[in-house]
């Protein structure tokens, strides 16, 4: 699960739009991301996350970094969380509904 868009693992999340979002007056901003997506067959698995505030985590694009360093961030954030979710639509619902439907 990619937590952060980010063009390289020398980069991490700078919280450019999080900040912009608080000084408009919003008091919780979610961060979404999904997987499989782009596969021909298998599951649509969408997960959200609310982080406090003032969370400044390092978080990276999922594909930049090792599984190791993935599911020590994947603990931080789980620990650190407001709130989390996950969903997810099966490759026999998305062919049924369509992906527009599954990305609803």
């Amino acid at each position: 699960m990619s937590f952060a868009i980010m063009g390289s693992m020398k980069q991490w999340a700078r919280y450019t739009h999080e900040k912009s979002l608080q000084e408009q007056g919003f008091r919780f901003v979610v961060g979404i991301d999904e997987v499989g997506r782009s596969c021909l067959a298998g599951s649509l698995v969408a997960a959200a996350v609310i982080l406090p505030v003032n969370s400044r985590m390092k978080l990276y694009d999922s594909k930049q970094i090792s599984a190791n360093i993935r599911k020590d961030i994947s603990d931080e954030v789980i620990k650190n969380a407001l709130g989390c979710g996950t969903g997810w639509v099966t490759n026999a619902e998305i062919d049924e509904f369509g992906l527009a439907w599954a990305l609803q």
